[in-house]
C-alpha cells in the first residue's frame, strides 16, 4: 500500500467491494452504457475513493471497500477492464458514510425517494 494518500493506484476490480453500507445503487442504463463506451474510448478520468476492507474486529481483510466510484466500477466490468484506478483513505465508519453520501449529492442527477432516506 503506498504511504501517501494521494498515490492513484491500479487495483484489480475483484478487489474492490461494496461498502458496508451503501445508500445508492448502479443503475444498468443508457447512462451507464455511454460511461461504458467513454471508458473503453478514454480510460477513467476519475479515480475511486477506497479504504481497506476490515472484519467485524476492525482487522484487514483482503480488498478495498470501493466508497466513491461504484458507478465507474460497474461500467469498466461492461467496458471488458480488469484494472481501476483508486485513491486509498483511511476513514471511520462515520466519514466513510458522509464521503459516500456528499459525494452522490454532487454528481448524480437523478436520486430515488429511497435513497434519499
Amino acid at each position: 500500500m503506498p504511504k501517501s494518500k494521494n498515490t492513484i493506484i491500479e487495483v484489480p476490480l475483484s478487489d474492490l467491494h461494496p461498502p458496508k453500507f451503501q445508500p445508492f445503487h448502479a443503475i444498468d442504463d443508457i447512462a451507464m452504457n455511454r460511461l461504458a463506451e467513454n471508458i473503453k474510448v478514454y480510460g477513467v478520468r476519475e479515480p475511486g475513493i477506497v479504504r481497506v476492507r476490515t472484519d467485524q474486529d476492525g482487522n484487514p481483510i483482503e480488498g478495498y471497500e470501493l466508497l466513491i466510484g461504484n458507478r465507474r466500477k460497474q461500467a469498466c466490468e461492461i467496458a471488458e477492464l480488469s484494472t481501476m484506478p483508486v485513491l486509498i483513505r483511511e476513514l471511520s465508519d462515520e466519514d466513510a458514510v458522509i464521503t459516500m453520501v456528499d459525494s452522490n449529492l454532487e454528481q448524480r442527477e437523478r436520486i430515488l425517494p429511497s435513497e434519499k432516506a
